[in-house]
């Protein structure tokens, strides 16, 4: 390894530029804690979609892991904000943004939305 740092590296121009930016249907990012998959099926998705939801409990997390990804072409405006409601999240403190905003982030929207119509997932 001592050599390989003290030789000038040789660089050869390339034209191609590769870029990634993952994004989501709907153009959200995915910000938050992860979902316990076993509680989320036993609470909620071997559960009637047409039941209110109110009656559900609250959901469960994975403890310690979390996600922020799918920010796309905005990323670089909207990690700083991730960053606080993951914080936020870890620390136990209130969230920076509103409810139906955190809604709108969550990790298991999609898995939702498709249960709440009936449709698989």
């Amino acid at each position: 390894l001592p050599n390989w740092i003290n030789k000038p590296a040789r660089l050869e121009k390339n034209p191609y530029k590769v870029g990634f930016r993952p994004t989501t249907p709907d153009h959200l990012p995915l910000i938050g804690a992860v979902v316990n998959a076993d509680h989320a099926a036993q609470a909620y998705y071997q559960r009637s979609h047409t039941h209110a939801v109110f009656r559900y409990p609250n959901q469960q997390y994975q403890t310690g892991l979390f996600v922020s990804n799918g920010h796309g072409a905005r990323g670089l405006m909207s990690v700083f904000l991730a960053a606080e409601i993951i914080y936020a999240q870890i620390t136990n403190k209130t969230s920076p943004i509103a409810k139906n905003i955190d809604n709108a982030i969550h990790l298991e929207r999609f898995k939702v939305r498709n249960w709440r119509n009936g449709k698989e997932f």
